[in-house]
C-alpha cells in the first residue's frame, strides 16, 4: 500500500492503469483459487482407495500373516494402485 502510494504521488498517472490491473488480479486470482481447491479434490478422490487400501492392511498385518495372505494382499494393492496411476 504504501508502494502505490508513493508511486501516485511521484507519478500521478498511475493512477489510471492501478484500477484495471487490481480487478484483473483478483479475477486471475479467483479463477485460480477455483481452480486449485477443484484438483485438490480430485486429487483426494483419487488417492482415497490407496490410503484405505494402506490403512486396512496395516491394521491387519497380523492376520493377513497369520492366514498366508500377503500375495492375495499384493495383488489386491497392485490392482488398485494401477487404477490410480491410470
Amino acid at each position: 500500500l504504501g508502494a502505490l502510494i508513493s508511486a501516485v504521488s511521484v507519478l500521478p498517472v498511475t493512477l489510471c492503469f492501478v484500477p484495471p490491473l487490481v480487478w484483473y488480479f483478483l479475477r486471475v486470482r479467483r479463477i485460480f483459487v477455483t481452480t486449485s481447491r477443484e484438483l485438490k479434490r480430485l486429487e483426494g478422490l483419487a488417492r482415497s482407495p490407496i490410503f484405505a487400501m494402506l490403512s486396512e492392511s496395516l491394521g491387519g498385518i497380523a492376520t493377513i500373516r497369520s492366514n498366508g495372505a500377503i500375495d492375495f494382499f499384493k495383488g489386491k494393492f497392485r490392482h488398485v494402485h494401477d487404477g490410480h496411476s491410470r
